[in-house]
């Protein structure tokens, strides 16, 4: 007489479980809840292999943050600041030449624009030029009014002349005509 502690609708057949595991363990589940639970312990394995995985490598990021820290100090410290004074003064004279250089002046090109248009019977007397504002008061003595008329027209065609005035016209003693004109010139002639 077999005395049965456990009521038969308990009691589960062989072939009815699920079996599920890994190779050679032989882990037979008897539900899918059990499949679950299973499932979300790995789950929880992986989020906390992931956790150590974060703080290990939190922590090998702040020893590199050291490490490159030192070498820092170490390359500040092999610095030469008075090279580094002579580089910066050398940058600085540099610039100040490139701006000479691009804002230099060829002022030997009035001689050469004066020489091309002065007419025959006119003579320059004083020259003062004013390079800052490209103005250029020129005192000429001519034969007749006629010539000097001529000048002014030869000055007010020439391209590199903004703008010709005459200041003042006179005559000197012994019968010419002198007068003072007034150029303003193109700054891009005498540039470049």
């Amino acid at each position: 007489m077999d005395f049965k502690l456990i009521p038969e609708k308990y009691n589960k057949d062989e072939d009815s479980k699920l079996a599920t595991g890994f190779s050679g363990v032989g882990f037979y589940f008897s539900s899918k809840a059990n499949l679950w639970l299973v499932l979300s312990l790995i789950l929880l394995a992986g989020a906390v292999f992931g956790c150590f995985w974060a703080i290990g490598y939190r922590n090998d990021l702040a020893n590199e943050k050291e490490g490159f820290a030192s070498n820092v100090e170490a390359l500040q410290n092999q610095r030469d600041l008075k090279l580094e004074a002579d580089f910066i003064d050398l940058k600085d004279k540099i610039d100040v030449l490139k701006n000479v250089w691009t804002t230099r002046l060829y002022s030997s090109r009035i001689f050469g624009m004066l020489e091309e248009s002065a007419l025959s019977r006119v003579r320059f007397i004083d020259l003062r030029a004013d390079l800052s504002q490209m103005i250029i008061k020129l005192k000429v003595e001519t034969a007749d009014y006629n010539t000097l008329a001529k000048q002014f027209i030869v000055f007010k065609e020439d391209s590199r002349i903004k703008k010709v005035d005459i200041a003042e016209i006179s005559l000197g003693e012994s019968g010419e005509i002198n007068s003072e004109f007034s150029l303003e010139i193109n700054s891009s002639f005498l540039r470049r």
